[in-house]
């Protein structure tokens, strides 16, 4: 479905395909750096309006699983 990234420019919000064909988002920088590896439900909330934004039709999938950290 998607052979690309698509960045959400207003919300950070990111959207991409993985082999599997599952779909991997994300976005919301730290204002501070930190190694924090915690969750943080009103940041997950916001990105996920951002991505519903993007494509309302996902409003229907189903979360498989997440993440909180750095990917570097």
């Amino acid at each position: 479905m998607l052979d690309t990234v698509v960045l959400g420019q207003g919300t950070g919000t990111y959207v991409s395909q993985s082999d599997k064909g599952e779909l991997v988002f994300g976005g919301g920088l730290d204002r501070v750096p930190s190694y924090a590896q915690r969750g943080n439900p009103p940041m997950q909330e916001t990105v996920i309006a951002g991505l519903l934004e993007m494509f309302p039709c996902f409003a229907q999938l189903k979360l498989l699983r997440q993440w909180a950290g750095s990917s570097t």
